[in-house]
């Protein structure tokens, strides 16, 4: 399994197929369903730190510019938790 396929599957498998990844600094745009990552950074956690956001838009606490609090941490470890083992699983390492 690709990088991109299994990027594809989590999309699929998590209701956002019509979001997609492009090169770019690394962010999650919700107006335009995209998330951007770093050409030269193909960690799975990397992504499912991007793909948390989809699902915690929002800041939390105080902070106005706080966007990494208790529930995008949940959506992070949950995200891990089910994809990570995956990953490593199926990886293709003859790309």
């Amino acid at each position: 399994m690709t990088v991109d396929d299994w990027r594809r599957m989590i999309f699929e498998a998590e209701g956002l197929s019509d979001w997609r990844v492009e090169e770019g600094e690394s962010y999650c745009y919700h107006d335009t369903k995209t998330i951007k990552l770093f050409a030269h950074d193909q960690s799975p956690a990397s992504f499912l730190h991007e793909v948390a956001h989809v699902f915690s838009p929002e800041p939390e606490g105080t902070h106005k510019n706080h966007f990494h609090g208790g529930l995008w941490f949940s959506q992070f470890h949950r995200l891990v938790d089910k994809y990570m083992v995956t990953r490593v699983a199926t990886m293709d390492t003859n790309q």
